[in-house]
């Protein structure tokens, strides 16, 4: 709160000394590229208020977005530990506590050697495994700051099946609302497309974002030009094409934008409610085929004894 205060003063400062509020934002206090030159349009149309009313909607928009993300990854990851720990239990305490009714037994049945035998490999592996499953994010991370290998790795994702749907839809409504916005504010269609190309985070979708606008300033259509993208689909481009003939582009992409975010929202909960109950599916044949087999080993030692 006080780097707010801070921040917000010097800007006021700025301000009061004749500098435009552009400007200022610009300077050093690294705001959006997109929202200054929205700033910019403002001041010079006069029609600043609601500029920043529309930065404001777009801003709680993404947080949303980005929370919606979130809960996408950290729900799953968080049942996945749990599996994870619960696994790890059966074969660190469960099972070499029961391997001691096995010692000195010869002509084992072939699931009770398979028992020990992966038993034996998690706890003498275990402290390798671990360790990679802890670094591969930050590794991923550290991919995605390096240019080369980020656009590898994404153009990698956005030939993965299920993650391609998954990536183009969130990069439809990121692409989306930054047309609505910037359309909304004044802004041409030609720039409207050059500011939201940068909002595309997989550099494959944006590169072609790009391509796109590019071919809409040689004349082309912007129906026609999105219909040789990853974006959009046959549904989009057509709604598209009827706000191109309409002249009212600004609610056909707040209604993309809308009717994308209400699908990523239900295939958030849809995975997330199918995919918790598969995972504890997965750790309870885990942990059930481990009792069975050691319920099974133990009524064949008893007959080799007999």
């Amino acid at each position: 709160e006080q780097n707010i205060k801070f921040v917000v003063g010097k800007m006021l400062n700025s301000v009061r000394e004749g500098h435009p509020l552009s400007d200022v934002l610009h300077e050093k206090w690294g705001f959006d590229k997109l929202y200054i030159s929205l700033v910019r349009i403002g001041e010079s149309s006069g029609n600043i208020a609601e500029v920043f009313a529309g930065i404001a909607s777009n801003l709680k928009f993404k947080k949303a977005l980005s929370s919606k993300v979130k809960q996408a990854i950290s729900y799953p990851l968080l049942v996945f530990t749990f599996c994870t720990l619960a696994i790890l239990f059966v074969f660190n305490v469960v099972i070499p506590r029961m391997a001691v009714l096995f010692d000195n037994q010869e002509n084992l049945p072939w699931y009770t050697e398979a028992m020990l035998a992966c038993a034996d490999f998690v706890t003498t592996y275990q402290w390798v495994m671990l360790p990679l499953l802890v670094v591969l994010p930050f590794g991923l991370l550290h991919i995605k700051r390096r240019p080369e290998l980020k656009s590898s790795l994404d153009s990698i994702a956005i030939r993965i099946p299920m993650l391609s749907g998954l990536i183009r839809m969130l990069e439809r409504i990121r692409y989306c609302s930054a047309m609505f916005l910037t359309i909304k504010s004044g802004i041409s269609v030609e720039r409207a497309m050059q500011y939201s190309a940068k909002v595309i985070k997989n550099d494959v979708l944006r590169r072609q974002a790009e391509a796109a606008e590019i071919k809409v300033r040689q004349g082309n259509s912007l129906a026609a030009s999105f219909k040789q993208t990853l974006i959009f689909d046959e549904i989009h481009t057509g709604l598209i094409e009827v706000g191109e003939k309409s002249g009212d582009l600004e609610s056909i992409f707040n209604e993309i934008t809308e009717r994308e975010q209400f699908n990523f929202d239900a295939l958030v909960t849809r995975f997330t409610a199918l995919l918790e109950p598969a995972l504890i599916l997965l750790m309870a044949g885990v942990v059930g085929s481990v009792v069975v087999v050691m319920l099974m080993s133990i009524i064949a030692v008893q007959d080799i004894g007999f």
